[in-house]
């Protein structure tokens, strides 16, 4: 009995390890008050870097790993007005590439960053553009390839509404240049939309041209657009839609199997009620459409992902957030309930109305500027619209683009003075994806913690200890620094905090 009790002891504390975590907070500091845009860059040995902007001050903290602000960074090369601050990490070093306009230039500038914060060497002019307007927005995009060895910059001049010119500039990870292009992309109506720009490993630029009819959401014709990373022209593919319309499409390149993978709620028809998912992809070596499938959404998963919606309407609040792809070639889709609500006030239902076109008009140029829901600075403002985030869907397709499974993690989050607080992060810690979002208990947010394992099982782990001390986590902005860490921004007494979270 004995031995029995103890072998009971040492299996129980065993799985206690395993299923424990850590959090550690930062000390709150008065000078990082709620306005304060920050973000992330990474963790360097046992150093976590945060850049933070406050006005025309901007500055990176080092955190060491007991999560105590060792040292504050002024940068004081850059300019006072940014337009914006994009980050790419590597292990020694990261590439912080900012813009400003100063009279009637806009600059685009990378500097690199050391572990300690500090910039090597001198700023880097990438590029400027002449415009005769004053912008408080950005003009170029930032992307990067999967592997971090392919960086671009670029900017659309939509000032002919017939003709987009682009302008991009393909840097190796050193930011020595490889290419420059300018390129025209023919637009035929000006409801054209166009979705997000992304890198593939090889250098070649791809994203999507959507078609939508006068004063209607839903795409009716798609192609995929391609420049080769040596060519100065476009290669146009139009996507096969047999009697559906789309939805905003997410464009993956899937660099271990040769591809471009292309997810998106479909409707049939001009309808505006979603109907299932859409699944396509390119292959790269034959240059052709493989696997286009129209796969409807059954009775059995809208009954579990409904919400408030009636099982007819199960989806039309669902977005598509994120493809992870896998080595097998299979894929994971997430999706997420969103939707606000304006109280007192009349709301038709519109799609494009609440989530918009990706692409933002700064005058005579086009920029990405995502979705809201995933916008890189923290933003909390006051507003009298209720933003509410509900149910995420994963789904799970095999490498011919076939359902395996599905399930549904359950969640219901509102928020009236932003979206700051509401929405999730995934942890990819190898043997599951963990899905970190706050859980209200009579309005006082806690942290949750729930876990898919790779044959869709659900599993839902104890509340994080360490939480019952004030402070509320923003997890929509967290950023895994370690196979199992995460860092989360807090809100603490009304300033910003950051805190550290090993599993």
């Amino acid at each position: 009995m004995n031995r029995l009790l103890s072998l009971i002891i040492i299996t129980a504390s065993a799985f206690s390890h395993l299923n424990a975590q850590r959090v550690i907070y930062s000390e709150f500091d008065r000078e990082d008050v709620r306005q304060t845009n920050f973000e992330i860059i990474g963790r360097y040995n046992s150093n976590v870097l945060v850049y933070k902007n406050l006005r025309n001050r901007n500055t990176i903290s080092i955190y060491n790993a007991d999560m105590k602000e060792t040292q504050r960074v002024e940068i004081d090369y850059m300019p006072d007005r940014m337009t914006n601050v994009d980050f790419i990490a590597y292990p020694t070093y990261s590439w912080m590439i900012y813009q400003y306009q100063r009279k009637s230039v806009v600059y685009c500038v990378a500097a690199k960053i050391g572990p300690e914060g500090k910039k090597i060497g001198e700023p880097i002019q990438l590029d400027t553009t002449d415009i005769s307007y004053s912008s408080s927005n950005k003009l170029y995009n930032f992307i990067y390839s999967e592997d971090k060895q392919q960086l671009m910059i670029l900017k659309v001049n939509n000032k002919n509404e017939k003709k987009y010119m682009f302008k991009t500039l393909l840097f190796d990870k050193d930011l020595n240049m490889l290419k420059i292009s300018r390129v025209i992309l023919p637009m035929t109506d000006r409801n054209d939309i166009l979705t997000e720009f992304s890198l593939d490993n090889e250098g070649h630029l791809i994203f999507g041209h959507g078609d939508r009819a006068s004063n209607d959401q839903n795409i009716l014709k798609f192609n995929l657009v391609q420049k080769q990373a040596q060519a100065d022209t476009f290669s146009i593919k139009p996507i096969n839609l047999d009697n559906i319309t789309l939805d905003e499409v997410k464009i993956k390149a899937d660099n271990s199997n040769g591809r471009y993978v292309l997810t998106s709620f479909y409707y049939k028809g001009k309808k505006n009620t979603i109907d299932g998912i859409f699944h396509s992809e390119w292959n790269k070596a034959t240059d052709t459409e493989a696997n286009n499938l129209a796969i409807p959404l059954n009775d059995d998963i809208r009954a579990e992902a409904r919400g408030e919606n009636n099982l007819r309407n199960a989806f039309n609040d669902y977005y598509l957030q994120q493809i992870v792809l896998r080595k097998d070639g299979g894929f994971v889709i997430t999706a997420e309930n969103l939707y606000t609500t304006n109280r007192g006030s009349a709301n038709p239902f519109n799609r494009w109305n609440y989530f918009g076109s990706p692409y933002m008009n700064a005058s005579d140029y086009y920029y990405y500027g995502g979705t809201g829901w995933g916008y890189p600075y923290n933003r909390w403002g006051n507003s009298v619209t209720r933003y509410n985030a509900d149910n995420i869907v994963v789904m799970s397709f095999d490498k011919d683009g076939k359902l395996q499974w599905n399930n549904v993690i359950h969640k219901s989050q509102f928020d009236d003075d932003g979206e700051a607080t509401i929405s999730y992060t995934t942890v990819n810690t190898g043997d599951a994806v963990r899905f970190l979002y706050n859980d209200f208990e009579k309005r006082d947010p806690i942290l949750a913690l729930q876990s898919i394992a790779s044959d869709g099982q659900i599993i839902r782990n104890p509340t994080l200890k360490n939480l019952g001390q004030g402070h509320t986590f923003l997890p929509r902005y967290a950023r895994q620094t370690g196979q199992k860490q995460v860092i989360v921004p807090c809100q603490y007494r009304g300033f910003l905090t950051f805190a550290k979270i090993d599993f």
